[in-house]
This record gives C-alpha cells, sequence and structure tokens, in this order.
C-alpha cells in the first residue's frame, strides 16, 4: 500500500516541494484522507506535511490541526494547532499529538478528553488501545461543562471507557478547592452496576462529634453485590456497615444488612457520651430472603436482631428502615395456593422492645410458634336467573395458632395456649336489578383454647355473624375525553406560553447530548403547521347508597370459667383482636376496633360519592397497537363519604345512646391542591378521631400539614405536623418538617434541608439538619452523576408527601 501511495504522489507531484489551492485532497489507500489547505513532500515521498485546516478521515475517526506531517515508514501522524481527534463516543482537544495509524497509539499534550460520561483535562494523554486511556497530572470528573463544579485531581489517572477509572494520589476538589486526599481511588465510568469506591458521608451528632462513613462497592457478579463501609464514630470508635445482595432468579432473593461498632461510651443505663472504659460491641443486623418457587408456592424470610435495645435509638438512621415494629426477631412463612385453597404456614419469635433492661430479653412475650391458616375460595351452590335466588356459595376459613411464651411461668398459664379457630361462611346474592343490588354473608365463628400449664384448661367461645347489605349505586359521565388539533389563533398567548414552557422543561429532562458539542431544539410543530395539540378530559360521578344490617346470635362461651374470664373480660389479655367477644369488642378493644360498627344489633347507612377524571394518553401506532387498549389514564379528583350505626337492641332509652360512630371522609385533588380528612365522632362518649392532610403544589414552592387527634382518655393524643419545599432558584432546594406534639407541649422532630443542584448536571450535594427528642445531627452527602437512577432521584426530588 505505501509503495503505490508513493508512486501516486511521484505522479501527482513530480517536484521536491508543491503548493495547492485550498480543498486540496491526498489519499492514503483506501482507509486515510488528508484535506488542507496546502501540501508538501519531503524525504523522496516518504514524508507528507499538510497545512491550515487540516482534516485527516480513517475509519471511523476524525482529526483536525492546524498543520500535520505524516511519516509512511512509521504511519505516524504529527498534528499541531488546535488538535481535536473525534472517535465514536469520544473526543480529545489538545495543543499537539502524535496519532500511529497502524497500532492505534495517540498521545496528546494540553488535551482534554470529553466522553458523555466523564471529562479529563491533563498534562499528557496516552491512548494505549482503542478504549484504553493514561493520563498524567491530571483532573476527572463527569460534569459535562463545568469540570470545576467537581474533580479529583490526581497524578495518574488510568481509565478504560466502558469500565473503570483509577486515580493514584488523588485530591477531591469542590468548586476548585482541595476538600479531601485519597491516596487510591477506582469509580465506574459506565452505566450500571461496577466495583469501586463510593463517595463517603460525613455526620455530625452534637453530643458525639464527627461520623465518617467510606463505602466500597463490589459487583461479584450479575446476580451478587456486596457494599463494605468502614466507619469511624468520632467517641464511640470504629465499625463498619454490610450490606450482601443475592438474586437467584425471578423472585427469589436474599439481603443481609448489619451494622458494627466497638463501641467505648455505651453501658446499658447510662446515660452520657463520656468513655465508658471498655469496648462493647454492638450491633444491628437484619437478613431477609424471598423464595418464589413456582406459581403456586412461595416462602419468605425476615430476621432482625440488635445486640441492645437502646441501638435501635443510638442509630435511628440505619435501623428505623429495618424495624417495622415495636419487636425485632424472627419472621416467616411459607405458603401454597392451590386454585381451590391456599395454605399457609408461618411463625414469629419475637424480642419485645418494650421492656426497662435495654440487654435483656422478655420472657413473658407471647411468641407465635407456629400458626397454619387454610382457607378455601368460595364454592357455588346454584346459580339462577330467578329473583332471590341469584346466586349462593359457601366456604371456610380455619387456623390453628400456637402461643407461647420463651420461658412459661406458673401465674400466667393463660398466656401459653393452643387456639383453634373455625370459620365458615355462606354468601347470598339475592338479585341485582338495575342500580339496585341486595345479599347477605352469614358466618358461624368458634374458637377453642387448649391452655397449657400445671393448671391446665379448655375455654370456647361462638357467634353467628350475618351481615346484610342493601344498595343503590349511580353513575353521570360529564363530557367527553378526546385530543382535537386548535388553530393557534385561537389559543391565548398565555396558554401558548405555558404550552411552550412546558416543551421546555421536558426537552431539560430529556436531554442527553454532550453540551460541549451543542443540543438541537424541539422542534414545534405549531409553528409550522399553525395549531396545537389540545386534551379534553371527561368526567365521572359515582355515588352508591347502602344499606347494611349488622346482626350477632347464639353468641356465647363454654369451659373453664377463670381462663376465659381471662380472654373475654379484658382486651390487656388478649392475644389479638380475634379474642374479643364479638359484641363487646368495640367497647374493649384499641382505636382499631373501636373504629368499627357494632355487629350485635346494629343498622349502619352509607353514603359513598367519588369523582373520577379520565384523560387521553399520547400513543404510537408502533407500540403493539396499545393505542387501542390502553389510551387513557383515569385518577381520582375528589371523594365524599358517610357511615352512621345506629343500634337496634331493645333497652336503649336515649337516641344518643342509640346512635353508634359517625364516620366521616372526604378529599379532593384540583388545581394543585390535595385536602383529605377522616372523622370519627362517637355519640355515647362525645370523643372523636381526627387527621387531616394539605398539600398545596406551586412551580416553585409546596406547602404540607397534618393534623391527628384522639381524645380518647387512654390515647390523649394531638399533633401537628407542617412543612414547605421552596425552590427559589434552580441550585437551590430548601425544604423543612416541623412535627410538634400539642398534648405533651414538646416539638418531637425537626428536620431542615438544603440541596444544591448545579445547571451543570454534575452532582446534587444535600447538606440536612434532625433534631428529635433523643438526638440532633447534621450530615451532608454528595450524589454525583454516574448515569445512574439514583442521581436522577436526587436531582428531581420527591414532593413533600412522600419525602415525610
Amino acid at each position: 500500500m505505501w509503495v503505490k501511495c508513493a508512486l501516486i504522489s511521484i505522479l501527482l507531484f513530480p517536484h521536491s516541494s508543491f503548493s495547492q489551492k485550498q480543498n486540496l485532497q491526498i489519499k492514503f489507500g483506501d482507509e486515510v484522507s488528508v484535506f488542507s489547505d496546502k501540501a508538501y513532500r519531503k524525504r523522496a515521498g516518504q514524508l507528507f506535511e499538510a497545512v491550515g485546516n487540516v482534516v485527516i478521515l480513517h475509519k471511523d475517526e476524525t482529526l483536525y490541526g492546524q498543520s500535520a506531517s505524516f511519516d509512511l515508514d512509521s504511519g505516524v501522524f504529527e498534528i499541531k494547532g488546535n488538535v481535536r481527534y473525534v472517535s465514536q463516543g469520544v473526543t480529545l482537544y489538545g495543543s499537539e499529538m502524535k496519532y500511529n495509524m497502524k497500532t492505534d497509539y495517540l498521545i496528546m499534550k494540553n488535551s482534554r478528553i470529553v466522553s458523555e460520561t466523564f471529562n479529563i483535562v491533563a498534562l499528557k494523554i496516552e491512548r494505549l488501545s482503542k478504549d484504553h486511556y493514561k493520563a498524567e497530572d491530571a483532573e476527572f470528573t463527569t460534569c459535562r461543562n463545568c469540570p470545576e463544579s467537581w474533580a479529583i485531581y490526581g497524578e495518574e489517572i488510568d481509565l478504560t471507557v466502558g469500565g473503570y477509572v483509577t486515580i493514584v494520589n488523588g485530591l477531591i476538589k469542590v468548586n476548585g478547592t482541595g476538600i479531601m486526599i485519597v491516596p487510591y481511588i477506582v469509580l465506574p465510568v459506565k452505566r450500571g452496576r461496577e466495583t469501586g469506591l463510593l463517595f463517603p458521608k460525613l455526620t455530625s451528632r452534637f453530643s458525639e462529634g464527627v461520623v465518617f462513613e467510606q463505602p466500597w462497592f463490589w459487583a461479584i457478579d450479575d446476580s451478587r453485590d456486596l457494599t463494605l463501609t468502614p466507619t469511624f464514630w468520632a467517641t464511640r470508635g470504629y465499625g463498619a456497615d454490610v450490606q450482601y445482595r443475592h438474586i437467584f432468579g425471578e423472585k427469589k432473593w436474599v439481603e443481609f444488612n448489619t451494622r458494627l461498632i466497638n463501641d467505648e461510651i455505651y453501658l446499658p443505663g447510662k446515660l452520657d457520651t463520656s468513655e465508658s472504659g471498655e469496648d462493647r460491641f454492638r450491633h444491628v443486623s437484619e437478613v431477609e430472603s424471598h423464595m418464589q418457587w413456582t406459581q403456586n408456592f412461595s416462602q419468605h424470610f425476615r430476621f432482625t436482631e440488635v445486640r441492645d435495645l437502646d441501638a435501635i435509638q443510638d442509630f435511628s438512621v440505619y435501623s428505623d428502615p429495618l424495624v417495622r415494629g415495636s419487636e425485632v426477631g424472627l419472621t416467616t412463612y411459607t405458603e401454597y395456593r392451590h386454585d381451590y385453597a391456599t395454605a399457609t404456614l408461618s411463625a414469629e419469635f419475637n424480642r419485645n422492645q418494650l421492656i426497662n433492661v435495654a440487654d435483656a430479653f422478655d420472657h413473658d412475650y407471647v411468641q407465635i410458634m407456629p400458626q397454619i391458616e387454610v382457607s378455601t375460595i368460595p364454592f357455588e351452590i346454584f346459580k339462577s336467573k330467578r329473583r332471590f335466588f341469584n346466586n349462593v356459595s359457601f366456604g371456610a376459613n380455619s387456623t390453628f395458632t400456637n402461643f407461647r411464651q420463651n420461658i412459661p411461668s406458673e401465674d400466667t398459664t393463660s398466656r401459653n395456649a393452643q387456639r383453634t379457630t373455625v370459620t365458615p361462611y355462606i354468601d347470598w346474592n339475592y338479585f341485582q336489578l338495575g342500580g339496585f343490588e341486595m345479599s347477605s354473608r352469614f358466618k358461624h365463628e368458634f374458637m377453642y383454647y387448649d391452655f397449657r400449664g400445671e393448671n391446665d384448661g379448655h375455654f370456647a367461645k361462638r357467634a353467628n355473624i350475618l351481615r346484610t347489605e342493601f344498595s343503590f349505586g349511580l353513575e353521570k359521565i360529564f363530557g367527553l375525553s378526546y385530543e382535537e388539533e386548535v388553530p393557534i389563533e385561537n389559543v391565548s398567548d398565555e396558554q401558548i406560553k405555558k404550552i411552550r414552557q412546558k416543551k421546555t422543561e421536558q426537552a431539560k429532562k430529556k436531554k442527553t447530548t454532550l453540551e460541549t458539542i451543542g443540543i438541537l431544539p424541539d422542534f414545534e410543530r405549531s409553528l409550522k403547521d399553525d395549531f396545537v395539540v389540545a386534551k379534553r378530559n371527561s368526567y365521572k360521578h359515582n355515588q352508591d347508597y347502602k344499606l347494611i344490617h349488622h346482626y350477632i346470635f347464639d353468641e356465647g362461651e363454654n369451659g373453664d370459667s377463670n381462663h376465659g374470664l381471662n380472654i373475654s373480660s379484658s382486651n390487656t389479655n388478649w392475644f389479638d383482636y380475634d379474642d374479643a367477644i364479638r359484641s363487646e369488642e368495640n367497647r374493649l378493644g384499641s382505636n382499631d376496633t373501636k373504629i368499627t360498627i357494632p355487629r350485635k344489633n346494629t343498622l349502619e347507612l352509607q353514603w359513598n360519592n367519588s369523582l373520577i377524571k379520565k384523560t387521553p394518553k399520547k400513543f404510537s401506532y408502533k407500540v403493539d397497537q396499545q393505542y387501542l387498549k390502553d389510551h387513557f389514564s383515569y385518577s381520582r379528583v375528589g371523594y365524599f363519604n358517610i357511615s352512621q350505626g345506629m343500634r337496634l337492641e331493645d333497652g336503649l332509652e336515649s337516641s344518643r345512646n342509640k346512635l353508634t360512630r359517625l364516620y366521616v371522609a372526604s378529599g379532593v385533588s384540583v388545581f394543585n391542591w390535595e385536602l383529605s380528612f377522616d372523622e370519627y365522632y362517637f355519640h355515647d362518649t362525645n370523643n372523636n378521631i381526627f387527621s387531616s392532610s394539605l398539600v398545596k403544589k406551586w412551580d416553585k414552592l409546596e406547602l404540607l400539614t397534618r393534623y391527628n387527634r384522639n381524645s380518647f382518655e387512654a390515647s390523649d393524643l394531638e399533633t401537628l405536623s407542617f412543612g414547605a419545599q421552596i425552590k427559589p432558584l434552580d441550585l437551590f432546594r430548601f425544604s423543612f418538617i416541623q412535627e410538634f406534639d400539642i398534648s405533651a407541649d414538646e416539638n418531637t422532630r425537626s428536620i431542615f434541608e438544603v440541596d444544591y443542584i448545579p445547571s451543570n448536571n454534575c452532582y446534587v450535594f444535600n447538606l440536612n439538619y434532625r433534631e428529635t427528642l433523643v438526638d440532633e445531627r447534621v450530615s451532608f452527602n454528595i450524589a454525583f452523576n454516574f448515569g445512574g437512577e439514583s442521581f436522577k432521584r436526587a436531582q428531581q426530588g420527591t414532593n413533600l408527601k412522600e419525602k415525610y
């Protein structure tokens, strides 16, 4: 090839040097073309020089510069002056460059390398192979157009496109200021799970000093990963967080989380933060697994454990997502689903948190070891078109539960028992005529208790419960949901401004092109065709009127009177709500049972309203004909529900005693307002349980208010929460939430957050202050843009209702 090129050049240029006008093109074989203003030949045709606006094309690569020389023997280009090298996905800028077209080796001075995922500015950059680069005295960043936002300086940087970047003797810089030295750091430069150091987290506790966490992520393979986070606690000592995740297949996974610390200040019962004089090992741990073996057979396992119960308070930010109740311990179940029945085997062995001694185990706590539950689907007895005999079906639920204390005590024998529950039922649909419908459910509930201990005993209770419902439904549709093209002259200037503003915001979210190259503006169809697409919504109002009769007959108990008294006389002796005497459960129970309608002989009237909005969606003819079957979206705009019960028992003199609780619930979501409230009012005691929520959203501001009140003497709860999230500039987002206990006249929680969001799409800086009844702390975190979903969530933020 080189001989052929030399002969062509001699025939074209017979003199030892030559010059041509602009747009001169020289071809070296089939793969290299050189464009320039002037070109020269030297050394008997073995050395070529091009001057002025040089452009070199080689395969899928393009090189630019003011001057270039090419040695035919070595195959090396030397390019100087505003040098640029462009290949698929990577662009290099520099002052001068050597490029070997035989080996693909490239070296560039005073250079900068730019790609969709990273930037590097260096004194010298070498390309060792197609995707392998090495830089000296360089700065690495994922910022696209502002390297000063954050960068890591390193004496040596080794980078593989689509792999990792390794930085030796690094200095982390924010806005040009060094903040941390890292001798060695590895970061991913491609999307997906990658092994390497994650950004450290720094927290300051006012009473304990600074906490430093440095996570390291290990992508073991496509189905496993490990995150190891060594931690330094200023006064407590050293520790580590460990997370291991393993996916075995679809809906088959296991996850392990633990926080370990060698605590130098903690002792049970010790309240100050001075050194205790001894090291105490502490941990908060959780392991959870789910296995969906077949479509019908699944298993779930979850075990949470703490070295001492105080760890849940001392490490609340870590433990809150792991602890889901007032206890920690084991919860597991195995479930088998058949076409006609479902069988579940479950067990719980928990450690009660409501105990005075932090490192003790509450042996009086009642465990469930195990519970077996079998339930059937409704089996149809007969079905006809005759009125009052439309459909009759039956089914049954049965449960066996073994309640046991870890160390049974003689004075609490009633806390160790085996309970068997059998509940057959019959569903009877009388008729469905127009908007009218009538149905009943009859169930017989039988419970048998076998108490274990020195004084064995037996107890049984039964209840026959009938629920009859007569309902009437109405619905009305307003408008038609569709899209139409409206001439632009019929659209107001304000509406056009809003449409263009919305398109600009959507374009910003979809922006993926390098800003150094430029972004193509969105094509506005309205500017060409002089019309805009307008959406028309329709609304549907549903109303349901229900008259429900609750009735209990043939209720009774038999067996050991002492054990029966312990079960039925007080809710403090219940194992759970199922132990209640059904006619008394709303009187003896907690809030969950108080708000229910008494079932002895009560008439309930319900009026339920809902307003549904139907909106047309954008569709594509190319996507599996989805525009035909999934063309609309639905949302609930508002609702209003009322429920009132009235006792029909004999002997009730006053009308106030006849009325049970009144329930009113309403909510509306319109014009960026979200308002909802629930009210339970109890006529006989004048008590109420009330909760409300109000959210208002503007373009730059969001407000949230919550209020809860329970006036029952045993509860005596009244709380108020309010918060705001404001974004006065695109660069900053401020959030706060304040929770106040009105009954106790004290603040229970305060959270203040500031997010700094640079316009260069590089990172998000979060500063957080948190104060609770037990501690206060300051923390900051930086989310860098490595192309993952976590950065998008941090950048866009969450609404105030979901955040707190």
